[in-house]
């Protein structure tokens, strides 16, 4: 069944709408110890503070106070004992205090420490008392009943206004003096009943305030340490795969070179000599000069991701950038005996520069390198010294693709030329690919006996995290 418009805004107003299962959490046993340290110094000063009104008359003149008055000014405080364990509880008792010792101690009943003691009952039943539904119906309950006690008297006891219209004959005023006492007595008890209740609710709606703020506060720190361990594990993951597409590269080149020199110097051995024809010389003087070329590449890759671990803002300056360093890269591979052929192509006639002119320096950096590990992957696994590189950008679908194709075969398990392999290389491409938004297909060519590699992205590629904008 839905609620009353209005009667919702009050459950709103009264609770809070979006906590309405929230419990304050209890006090601690420090608070309990507070509470009770507080009724007995209350107690004390209730008191003593009683011998002093005996001494002056009191407000309502009386010198001759009983034990009962003293028994009063005590019970009243002590009423709060345990007042924010059982705050329902203790706004009942003192309810019952309040009203019983009002009738047998009138003048200890006007005493400030009587009234502040009762006033407490209220606002703490309304601060601390876990259930609110309850809450609010039992200080409905009192609120009620102890306003209708003050209106007994006036309803079935004619003596009590008989007397009180002789105490105020002597007064003047626009209304008579005995209604406009009733009105003043309705509005001091109201306001009193009413605005322990109001602080009561605002110090309840602090602490879910304060609940709330500390529960941010965590679920802040907590997604911080999240984003932290992921910023460092997506850190690693890049670097891994730049020490894997560009330091890797060059000493996969290495080591291709130092075992060709190899198998040159163990074909050439003759009685414990090693000779080597004209042809043999130059092909070991090209192969170590070729080691000496990728070794002093490769360490130029590692120092440049050196660098970039060094740097306090990561720009990757300084690397290589996808497209515009093609022509050299490609040049090396065919150093290493693989030669590529490039295709560029695209819609309304796009030219190579424009390739090269992504904003992004992470974006052409990644292109470089996922070339690169591609064609790595080609002289690695498969026979064929020829490649296809090509590059695709379609303007109206706003994609660039890049594929990668040998006519293979692909090597023996056993071959000597076979560089043993992770899976990274490909892992890593694809790992780029999807972040970009992009996708990736790879596997045995349908058109050759080799391998095909293709990735589509978006192009311009929308790079959200802004790392390494220009």
């Amino acid at each position: 069944m839905a609620h009353h418009p209005k009667l919702a805004a009050l459950n709103g107003w009264l609770n809070d709408p979006e906590a309405p299962e929230w419990i304050r959490p209890r006090p601690g046993k420090r608070s309990q110890r507070a509470d009770v340290l507080l009724a007995v110094v209350l107690a004390v000063l209730s008191f003593l503070l009683t011998g002093l009104m005996q001494s002056f008359g009191g407000p309502l003149g009386e010198s001759t106070y009983s034990p009962v008055d003293y028994g009063a000014a005590v019970l009243m405080p002590l009423g709060l004992l345990f007042r924010r364990r059982f705050p329902l509880v203790t706004l009942m008792v003192a309810t019952v205090l309040f009203l019983g010792l009002s009738t047998l101690s009138p003048a200890v009943a006007t005493s400030w420490i009587f009234q502040a003691c009762y006033f407490s009952a209220i606002y703490t039943a309304v601060a601390w008392a876990p259930h609110r539904r309850r809450t609010w119906i039992v200080v409905g309950l009192v609120v009620v009943g102890f306003l209708a006690l003050i209106a007994v008297p006036w309803m079935l006891q004619s003596t009590y206004e008989t007397g009180l219209r002789i105490k105020l004959d002597d007064t003047q005023g626009p209304l008579d003096p005995v209604i406009a006492y009733a009105m003043f007595s309705a509005l001091v008890n109201v306001a009193y009943l009413c605005g322990a209740a109001l602080f009561g609710r605002s110090s309840w709606k602090g602490a879910l305030r304060r609940s709330r703020l500390a529960e941010q506060t965590r679920t802040i720190e907590s997604q911080t340490r999240m984003l932290t361990r992921q910023a460092i594990v997506e850190d690693r993951l890049r670097l891994a795969r730049d020490l894997h597409d560009s330091v890797g590269h060059h000493f996969t080149g290495v080591g291709l070179q130092a075992g060709g020199v190899r198998r040159i110097v163990e074909r050439s051995v003759v009685v414990d000599r090693v000779i080597l024809n004209e042809e043999q010389t130059s092909l070991v003087k090209e192969s170590l000069q070729a080691i000496e070329s990728s070794t002093k590449k490769g360490i130029g890759e590692l120092q440049t991701v050196l660098r970039v671990l060094r740097a306090e803002d990561e720009d990757n300056e300084g690397g290589p950038e996808a497209f515009r360093d093609l022509p050299a890269m490609l040049e090396h591979f065919e150093e290493l005996g693989l030669t590529t052929r490039l295709w560029i192509s695209g819609d309304n006639g796009l030219v190579f520069d424009e390739l090269a002119e992504h904003p992004s320096a992470e974006v052409r950096r990644g292109l470089y390198l996922m070339i690169q590990e591609a064609l790595n992957n080609v002289l690695k696994h498969s026979v064929s010294r020829e490649a296809k590189l090509a590059v695709k950008s379609r303007r109206t679908t706003q994609e660039l693709e890049v594929q990668i194709l040998d006519a293979g075969p692909a090597r023996a398990a056993t071959s000597e030329r076979l560089v043993s392999s992770s899976g990274a290389g490909i892992r890593g491409i694809e790992e780029r690919v999807t972040r970009w938004g992009g996708h990736i297909q790879y596997g045995p060519s349908s058109e050759t006996a080799g391998w095909t590699i293709s990735w589509t992205i978006p192009w311009p590629v929308s790079w959200s995290s802004g790392e390494d904008s220009e």
